[in-house]
């Protein structure tokens, strides 16, 4: 259901390196949170509060966004879903992003993206943990992410309902047409939970963009979010594609 969570979590380590770090590659100052072995994927883990995933609920939506149920999904029909991995060390991530931005913090010194990666994104080990998981069970992998954040995958609606202990049903969303949701709250499998921090089984659309509410036809073009980045002396915009509307 989140189409944003995923546009956001995907450039969420180049948002932070670049707005809340400033983007440059400086030494961190001496003692600031999350320093510690930066660079060492191996010893990388999440720590802090121990990470429980919540049920995948059920999407509900309502006005020009509502869904008609239609029934259960072919079981060989394709289901296209998107994890999004947890950042490690979240408790040091919180700590570093407020001294960061706390009025009167002085002079800063920030992570670089590399820095940033190293620490506080998912390893390579996790992600690969979560990618083979996904594999094994029948999943195509159809997109991964420089910082390891989110995970696209593909799988007969059959092989979705058994990976995650739910029920695949075709829906009818007004002018969007046909899509499909999860109608039961979904489980992640217990051995990747602790690496997965959100999981979106649907391709409902949730957002209206401006275009689409004046009567435009925008439901096939991706949303932008906008991202500004300050850095001494300028202003830059990235714009980040949101995930395309699927047909």
């Amino acid at each position: 259901m989140r189409r944003t969570s995923r546009a956001i979590a995907s450039a969420l380590g180049l948002t932070l390196a670049l707005s809340a770090c400033g983007g440059q590659s400086s030494s961190v100052a001496p003692g600031l949170p999350g320093t510690t072995g930066l660079g060492s994927d191996s010893t990388a883990r999440v720590t802090g509060t121990t990470p429980v995933t919540a049920p995948v609920s059920v999407p509900r939506l309502t006005g020009a966004l509502a869904y008609t149920d239609v029934g259960r999904r072919n079981p060989q029909a394709p289901v296209s879903i998107t994890l999004t991995l947890r950042y490690n060390h979240q408790d040091e991530l919180d700590q570093l992003v407020a001294r960061l931005n706390a009025p009167g913090a002085g002079k800063r010194q920030f992570l670089s993206a590399h820095q940033f990666n190293s620490y506080f994104a998912p390893t390579v080990t996790q992600e690969g943990a979560v990618v083979r998981a996904l594999q094994s069970a029948g999943f195509t992998i159809t997109q991964r992410f420089s910082n390891r954040t989110i995970v696209d995958a593909k799988a007969p609606s059959a092989t979705v309902e058994r990976f995650f202990a739910t029920e695949i049903h075709t829906v009818r969303q007004g002018k969007y047409g046909e899509r499909f949701t999860n109608v039961k709250p979904a489980t992640v499998p217990a051995a990747i939970a602790p690496f997965v921090r959100d999981a979106s089984l649907d391709d409902l659309i949730v957002v209206r963009t401006g275009v689409d509410q004046q009567g435009g036809s925008a439901a096939r073009v991706a949303p932008q979010l906008a991202v500004t980045v300050m850095k001494p002396g300028e202003t830059t915009t990235l714009q980040v594609a949101r995930h395309p509307a699927r047909a």
